[in-house]
């Protein structure tokens, strides 16, 4: 946004100041300036000269050798326009004048005659659009003057604003709200441009009426029927400062409505009173199915939450964003009304953007602007039309309709609090003469503060005591704060461990089993429940979902798991993924209570062909995850009855944990595995990270290396094909407790000569003895109590 220094001077005097360090001093309290242009400096180096002599060129036809009078000396000039004659008072440029950084006037040649400047016309002066002819000045102009001096109001310097960081304060979508903080950091008067006396003039009845059917949609709306209009081109001063702010002079009504808005921060519109259908004005909520075509030729669907502004035939404009084609100024308008509303920013924003009109009006409305800008807005638009047009005038009072006003806001606090906030000790008077100098009305006794906050401040701006200290210590400068260290006292943070543990089992995942971890949106949609066949409707529903496949929060994470899989068997023939993540539970979906979180930890292990069932590499894996993180009373139990419909009723554990399930290790069914096109095998764990979290663990012990011989031995044993070598192995175990140091299972066969029904289990026994070596027959009296007890829980040898 750019803030013309032009306009900031008609409501705060800059004298003395310069550019710099005014953009200094808003940067530091305000707001960030980006850059300083200084506008038509080339002015200052164009001066007013005399054709005193006009002459042919010998050697070009369409060009002419002027001898020129600047009051000071006699200059030689080649010219090629056609509309100059001896006597004309005409721009000069002279030798140095710098247009552009690719175009600067030079003392040169042209034809063989020598040209010590350039006569200019208005387009390259930059005054106006017109490039016929040399600008041809008035007679009576004296002599040798810079352009700068005869059109100051072109001679302009701007600075431009960093959009983002005003984006808090509607305030400053003007150069009134600049003005302000200009004349509070220097110390200057700020004087409003607003002449309310003006509206004692308007006498008679007014010939409109306005109607506001949502005053939660538009709090406020302001009306002026204005007559004896006379379209034409604005005044230079107007459009030296339209064009300064980056917009191109129309006329003189769009000119004035638009300059007004950057002035005071009030977008304004004029409607052409002819071409509305009756005398009442309504604002409201557009209706179902009904269309309207913009200024820019664009015809719009409204729907129910766009804002229109309405006659009796229907919608004439898009509250806050742009006017309709209906009811548009022209060249043959002779009366106008002029408005000035407020509107519900969020109505103004959805419009804005779902129309893709990001216009000045929309840009300042959606940031919450101040009802009372309404009436002041219309004043100061007529005033400046009263001044442009001389005989056009108001037909009648302001209307305004002001149905639900603005609560005033009001914070309570203390210089005491200011200054112990602030860390730095200033005074009281100090205090209030910063916030005096921001329009914040004062009133309390002693150290006790009453802030009446300004309304153009109240909109979500200044709203609490913090507020206040901001604005105190922005104004004092941050920079006049000594640095000092804060004397609190430091302690190191809290642990937390379910952080750590977390990042235990992600450590253990990755670098143990050569896992890999992905990470997906908390969202699921229909289609991966449906095919996992999970979809009871329970989850709870997003109001503005990412899209249709991500309307509602996960249960699981098991269905963005299967789908990772789907996605990447196209690419790899085999893969271990993981997720570590949340999930979201909710008994009912209108129970007031948040919903409940659980951390789980799921993993997906696929291969395209494999020669085991990948089931016991997804156990392995499991095993491994508990036994490392020291987990005690964990327990494997086969899993046939009351499994989700996408496990397989034949490879399908849980996990058990302090006598509670904690989880479950399967081979996705075959139904989901061709529902999702999975060609390969597929097996998962899904765990409960709380349960593992909670659950008791072995402590850590130091156990000395065994200094006495290993006596290994090996037995083989059948068993029932569905019962566990683990529970074999305990069986082993407790048969001498003291000098078995390990029990470990070496191979599981199935298969000829073994009974259909059973298989042969081969485990690895370690006898030894902690303070002695075994004798034989202490070796051969374990290897009996083995097989005896085996035995008597019905294990044959092999």
């Amino acid at each position: 946004m750019w803030i013309s220094f032009n306009i900031l001077k008609r409501m705060v005097d800059l004298e003395g100041l310069t550019p710099e360090d005014i953009a200094s001093r808003l940067t530091m309290a305000t707001a960030e300036i980006d850059g300083i242009e200084h506008l038509n400096e080339h002015l200052k180096t164009v001066i007013t000269a005399r054709i005193v002599d006009l002459k042919k060129h010998p050697n070009a036809d369409k060009l002419t050798l002027c001898d020129m009078d600047t009051g000071t000396g006699r200059l030689h000039v080649v010219c090629g326009a056609p509309n100059h004659k001896s006597g004309d008072i005409v721009p000069l440029a002279t030798v140095g004048t710098r247009f552009t950084e690719d175009f600067t006037v030079k003392k040169s040649k042209i034809r063989g005659e020598e040209s010590s400047g350039m006569l200019c016309s208005a387009k390259e002066l930059g005054l106006s659009d017109d490039h016929s002819g040399i600008m041809i000045l008035p007679p009576d102009t004296a002599l040798g003057i810079p352009l700068a001096q005869l059109y100051p109001d072109w001679a302009d310097t701007r600075i431009e604003i960093d959009n983002k960081s005003i984006t808090h304060r509607p305030d400053l979508w003007s150069h009134a709200g600049f003005a302000r903080e200009i004349a509070a950091l220097f110390g200057r008067k700020y004087t409003s441009v607003v002449d309310f006396s003006l509206a004692d003039s308007f006498k008679g009845t007014s010939p409109l009426t306005v109607s506001i059917k949502d005053a939660d949609a538009a709090p406020r709306y302001c009306g002026l029927a204005m007559k004896n209009i006379r379209i034409a081109e604005s005044p230079d001063w107007l459009k030296a400062a339209v064009s300064a702010i980056g917009m191109r002079p129309i006329n003189n009504i769009v000119d004035i409505t638009n300059y007004v808005m950057v002035e005071i921060g009030e977008p304004m519109h004029a409607f052409d009173r002819a071409k509305l259908r009756g005398n009442e004005i309504i604002v409201r909520l557009a209706g179902g199915g009904e269309t309207l075509t913009t200024l820019d030729g664009q015809v719009h669907a409204l729907t129910r939450e766009d804002v229109v502004i309405a006659d009796s035939g229907g919608a004439i404009a898009l509250a806050g964003v742009m006017g309709g084609g209906n009811s548009e100024i022209e060249d043959g308008t002779h009366e106008i009304v002029l408005e000035a509303a407020n509107f519900n920013p969020v109505n103004i924003r959805k419009s804005s953007g779902r129309f893709s009109l990001r216009t000045e009006a929309a840009i300042r409305f959606e940031k919450s602007l101040d009802p009372e800008l309404c009436p002041a807005a219309i004043i100061r638009c007529c005033d400046l039309i009263m001044q442009a047009i001389p005989g056009a005038e108001p037909m009648g009072p302001i209307v305004d309709a002001y149905p639900a006003k603005a609560k005033p806001v009001r914070i309570v606090t203390s210089t005491d609090t200011i200054r112990r906030k602030l860390g730095h000790p200033v005074d009281d008077a100090r205090i209030k003469s910063i916030l005096g100098s921001l329009d914040f009305g004062l009133s309390g006794e002693s150290t006790a503060l009453a802030i009446d906050v300004p309304t153009y401040r109240a909109t979500k701006d200044v709203s609490i005591p913090d507020d206040i200290v901001e604005e105190v210590g922005r104004i004092f400068g941050y920079d006049n704060i000594p640095q000092k260290p804060p004397m609190v006292p430091c302690a190191a943070p809290a642990r937390n461990l379910k952080r750590l543990f977390e990042r235990r089992v992600k450590d253990i995942l990755v670098r143990h089993h050569n896992m890999i971890e992905v990470s997906h949106y908390s969202f699921v949609g229909d289609d991966a429940l449906n095919r996992l066949g999970v979809n009871d409707d329970a989850e709870l529903r997003l109001k503005n979902p990412l899209s249709s496949e991500q309307d509602r929060l996960r249960r699981s994470l098991l269905p963005n798991l299967v789908r990772t899989v789907e996605l990447n068997q196209r690419f790899h023939a085999s893969f271990k993924v993981f997720e570590l993540g949340r999930t979201y539970m909710k008994v009912s979906r209108t129970d007031t209570t948040l919903a409940g979180e659980t951390t789980r930890v799921t993993g997906a292990f696929f291969q395209k062909k494999t020669a085991s069932p990948l089931f016991y590499s997804a156990k392995t894996a499991v095993a491994d995850l508990l036994d490392q993180l020291r987990i005690r009373e964990v327990r494997y139990a086969p899993a046939q009855d009351a499994l989700p419909p996408y496990a397989h009723p034949g490879k399908s554990m849980r996990v058990v944990v302090g006598g509670k399930e904690a989880g479950l290790i399967f081979e996705l069914h075959p139904r989901v595995r061709e529902s999702f096109g999975i060609n390969g095998q597929a097996a998962l764990f899904d765990l409960d990270m709380d349960a593992l979290f909670g659950a008791p663990v072995e402590e850590m012990s130091f156990t000395e290396l065994q200094k006495f011989p290993e006596v290994p031995f090996e037995v083989s044993v059948l068993a029932d094909r569905l019962d566990y070598a683990g529970s074999i192995a305990d069986i082993i175990r407790r048969s001498s407790r003291e000098f078995i140091r390990s029990v470990r299972p070496i191979s599981v066969y199935q298969g000829d000569p073994i009974p259909a029904e059973s298989k042969s289990v081969s485990f690895e026994i370690i006898f030894a003895a902690r303070e002695r070596t075994l004798g034989p027959e202490e070796i051969d009296k374990l290897q009996k109590k083995v097989i005896q007890d085996l035995a008597a829980k019905g294990y044959k040898l092999r």
